[in-house]
């Protein structure tokens, strides 16, 4: 008796499956809406609104208790054709298969680098941002060395680019050819046009055999894994250089390794004392001439960028031609030169503030505001000498040492830190990061 009477009363309100939705209409209407069928439900509807049994879309049933109970009547359901009508209207598709909401352009960014992909997402939740790379992959770039010699997985260095964009952001893949105020040709004949355009699309091309791309990068590391014995260079011995042959040596001590160099970098006494060490714990050969290997890596950087070649920005990050800005144009990361900030170098660094700057610009210029100038200095240097060695170097705004420094595994953490840090900013916080982050310049 007491199970009958249960069941026999009225459901307490928060406990119906909700299978259509309505929405407030006139009286005397109770359609719903045409949903998906799903499997689960059963199609009721009378002769005028039932649907083929084949089609993804029937009415589905509806709950009489829930009809009485509903506060507001419903209105007779969309038609599939109105449905249509309005989704082709408000969605259609990019070249690479991504929905644009919008079918007009406020800003195009050229280079899903550190600073075109942050300053995409910082501009896509306020204008609309079109993103063109030439590759569908997003690439941890400072971790590329580590791909190498082994010590960490593709899958933790690069991901579909796709995934690290703004949903409100688009996304399109090809080769840029040329840019003009207002317009980007591509190479395979495709044109976009926009208010803003902005250049990030890095420093230059990658060199086979070079740590400059994850494609050059991969082809060292099953070369690498290939060698049972011999001798792996790594020519330039820059910050990348020299942490490329630690963290080959370290990984690999049956391989003898050897670093090619003119100038060691300009180190704190500290930091250099470290360095020394390891490359003798390492079993390091330091040469000025390349002899050759079984293996070489180039560390000295990429061939120039044919589409940025000489190019210089103002402080405001726009493009500057015969000394005056273009309108429309900006650049930012290892693609331009600021003028007036003869204490950049390229990297990491100092793309991800200049990305910031610019969205920021870009966003001002829509709005009708002035922008304001990249205002960005150095605080610090870190470099990793294999897992768990590092040093962490403070600076001065214009990058020279200040000689306080930390070594060893607290420099390796300050090192795992940061190296973290500038791959979830540019996808996940891009909003966040200001000029409240980094250090000013030089005054």
């Amino acid at each position: 008796m007491r199970g009958e009477a249960a069941d026999s009363r009225r459901p307490r309100p928060g406990r119906h499956r909700l299978r259509a939705w309505y929405i407030p209409a006139h009286e005397g209407s109770a359609q719903p809406l045409l949903t998906p069928d799903l499997e689960r439900t059963k199609s009721v509807a009378g002769p005028e609104h039932s649907a083929d049994p084949e089609s993804p879309y029937r009415a589905p049933e509806v709950s009489t208790r829930f009809l009485r109970r509903s506060p507001e009547p419903a209105r007779p359901a969309v038609t599939m054709d109105v449905a249509c009508r309005v989704a082709a209207r408000n969605t259609r598709m990019s070249h690479n298969g991504s929905p644009h909401r919008r079918m007009g352009m406020d800003v195009i960014v050229i280079g899903a680098g550190y600073a075109g992909l942050l300053a995409a997402n910082r501009m896509a939740r306020h204008a609309r941002v079109l993103l063109i790379d030439r590759r569908d992959k997003a690439v941890d770039r400072i971790r590329l060395h580590q791909l190498v010699a082994g010590t960490r997985h593709v899958d933790k260095v690069a991901c579909p680019l796709r995934t690290r964009l703004h949903r409100r952001a688009d996304l399109a893949r090809g080769e840029v050819v040329d840019v003009s105020p207002g317009r980007v040709h591509l190479a395979d004949g495709r044109e976009f046009q926009a208010q803003h355009i902005v250049l990030a699309c890095g420093h230059g091309v990658a060199r086979p055999g070079s740590l400059d791309s994850l494609e050059a990068a991969l082809t060292l590391r099953d070369a690498l894994s290939r060698l049972r014995s011999g001798t792996v260079e790594v020519i330039g011995a820059g910050l990348t250089g020299i942490e490329t042959a630690t963290e080959i040596a370290a990984a690999r001590p049956d391989l003898t390794v050897s670093l090619v160099h003119r100038d060691l970098p300009d180190l704190a006494p500290r930091a250099m004392t470290q360095l020394t060490t390891r490359l003798g714990q390492l079993r390091i050969e330091l040469t000025e001439q390349s002899r050759g290997g079984d293996l070489t890596i180039d560390a000295t950087g990429p061939d120039p960028e044919p589409l940025t070649r000489g190019l210089t920005v103002d402080p405001f990050l726009r493009i500057l031609r015969d000394g005056q800005p273009q309108p429309g144009l900006w650049g930012a990361g290892d693609a331009v030169r600021v003028a007036g900030r003869d204490w950049l170098h390229r990297g990491c660094a100092s793309a991800m503030p200049m990305g910031a700057t610019v969205a920021d610009a870009v966003l001002a210029s829509l709005a009708g505001q002035a922008p304001k100038p990249l205002d960005f200095g150095y605080d610090k240097r870190l470099l990793s000498l294999g897992r768990g060695v590092g040093s962490h170097e403070s600076l001065n705004p214009d990058g020279t040492p200040t000689g306080r420094t930390v070594t060893g595994r607290m420099g390796a953490a300050a090192k795992e830190l940061i190296s973290r840090a500038a791959w979830l900013v540019p996808a996940r916080l891009p909003h966040l990061y200001g000029p409240a982050m980094w250090a000013r310049g030089p005054r």
